[in-house]
């Protein structure tokens, strides 16, 4: 009897840690903005699925690809939308996911 004591005892406080922490403030991984899990849906997180990077733009050649009677130019863009601006905003939307997730 005793020992179920216990075992009910530690289901209630760990049940009680899940309730008390569901809804706390966490941060994107993908945007690094604050966000509510309770408040999460499919439209929440605005990010870039890809990376910046730099390369042409006209036959993709990688920059470091380029052959020496190649133009000098060599764009900087978002792979998965071609935006040039670093800050631009994200051009897909999902859940937010938090480091917690792992």
């Amino acid at each position: 009897m005793v020992k179920l004591k216990e075992i009910l005892s530690g289901v209630v406080s760990t049940a009680n840690y899940w309730f008390r922490n569901k809804n706390k403030e966490k941060i994107c991984k993908r945007c690094q903005q604050s966000y509510s899990p309770s408040a999460n849906t499919t439209s929440s997180c605005r990010f870039h699925p890809s990376f910046f990077v730099c390369r042409r733009h006209d036959d993709q050649k990688r920059y470091y690809d380029l052959e020496p009677d190649d133009p000098p130019y060599a764009a900087k863009f978002y792979d998965c939308c071609g935006a040039e601006d670093p800050e631009a905003t994200g051009c897909t939307t999902s859940f937010h996911v938090s480091y917690d997730d792992d």
